[in-house]
């Protein structure tokens, strides 16, 4: 039988074991769990993200589905590009995009955009700057939003919009930022939600096929997609729904980052 690979998640969730001292880590040749400690110690690893619906289907799907596709496009339209004209500074490029709207023809995305920016990599010239942001601002759109006034603005037909903000950066380049929607989100909300919802479906997943019993503890590891910072970073009020959640035959609940492999924070112990 062919080994399991291991997603990015799960090899978070290994070396955050590793980290702990266990060296008795086995790989099953069946999910669920995802992996064995020693022995006896049955481990399942899950993303924690924030979900967005998509158009008026009802599709429900992890933000960063969306999101890194579309960061995707935007770096090779600037590496294609090349570099900026002015020759000490770089531009930071910001992009929003409304994700609950599917993602328009990537063709067209790149042409619109490899269009947009093209000046920029003319000589350095603050009319042209200009020339930019009064081309591509939608002031409908943004009507009495003054803080738009301030940077480029580029409101794209595609759906696509970008922010400019110039920066000392030797050499000059293009600095592409994760794409976002614009709105921001309560982070606590978002975590609460995703918390749930995790624990509730590998609970009910695990409980259907009979796992429970096969091991003397179950630990689930959530690796965060959400904060991408400490939770902890969160007041006591916005994690006080922790208190009111039900772990179910779960020994263990611990909350990784993606991104920071220094820290945890342990959702539920017993």
């Amino acid at each position: 039988m062919a080994k399991r690979k291991e997603n990015q998640d799960e090899l978070c969730a290994r070396d955050w074991l590793l980290r702990q001292g266990y060296r008795d880590i086995r790989r099953p040749s069946s999910d669920p769990p995802d992996f064995v400690v020693d022995g006896v110690c049955a481990v399942e690893v899950t993303r924690l993200n924030q979900r967005i619906v998509i158009g008026n289907d009802g599709q429900s799907v992890g933000e960063e589905e969306v999101r890194i596709p579309l960061r995707r496009c935007i770096e090779k339209v600037v590496k294609q590009l090349g570099v900026p004209g002015n020759e000490r500074h770089s531009w930071e490029i910001s992009c929003e995009y409304d994700f609950a709207e599917p993602l328009p023809n990537s063709k067209t995305v790149a042409r619109q955009i490899s269009k947009a920016l093209a000046p920029l990599t003319e000589p350095y010239n603050e009319a042209v700057i200009s020339d930019i942001h009064s081309r591509h601002f939608n002031y409908d759109k943004h009507a009495g939003e003054i803080s738009y006034l301030e940077i480029p603005h580029l409101c794209l037909d595609c759906g696509i919009c970008l922010d400019l903000v110039e920066v000392s950066d030797k050499p000059a380049k293009f600095i592409v930022k994760d794409p976002s929607d614009g709105m921001g989100i309560r982070l606590s909300t978002e975590l609460e939600s995703s918390i749930k919802n995790r624990v509730l479906d590998k609970t009910i997943t695990i409980r259907k096929q009979s796992k429970v019993g096969e091991y003397s503890s179950w630990w689930l590891v959530l690796v965060d997609h959400v904060c991408h910072l400490p939770i902890t970073i969160l007041s006591e009020h916005e994690l006080s729904f922790i208190t009111d959640l039900r772990f179910d035959f779960w020994s263990r609940v611990v909350i990784i980052s993606s991104l920071n492999p220094d820290w945890q924070y342990e959702l539920h112990s017993r």
